[in-house]
C-alpha cells in the first residue's frame, strides 16, 4: 500500500512541476496541499509499520526468554535425575 501511495505522490509531484507555471495561486496551493496530505498519510503508514515491527520484536524476545528459562529448568531437572546404569 505504501509503495502505491509513493507512486501516486510522485505522479502528482511530476504533474505539479510540469504545470506549475500555468496554475493560478490558489490552484498551486491546493495541489501542494493534496501532495502534502498524501505524503503525511504515507508517513503515518510507515510509522505504524515500524511500531508493528518493534512490537513483534518485543513479543518474539519475550517468547525466546521464556523458552530459555524452561530449557534451563528442564536441564536442571535432568541433571538431578538418577543416571541410568549402563553395564
Amino acid at each position: 500500500m505504501s509503495i502505491e501511495l509513493l507512486k501516486q505522490i510522485d505522479k502528482m509531484a511530476d504533474d505539479y512541476l510540469s504545470k506549475v507555471r500555468g496554475m493560478a495561486g490558489e490552484q498551486r496551493k491546493e495541489q501542494l496541499n493534496n501532495i502534502q496530505k498524501l505524503f503525511n498519510q504515507n508517513k503515518k503508514f510507515s510509522d505504524e509499520k515500524v511500531q508493528l515491527a518493534v512490537q513483534t520484536y518485543e513479543m518474539v524476545s519475550i517468547c525466546i526468554q521464556s523458552c530459555s528459562v524452561l530449557m534451563s529448568m528442564l536441564l536442571t531437572v535432568l541433571s538431578h535425575a538418577v543416571p541410568c546404569n549402563h553395564s
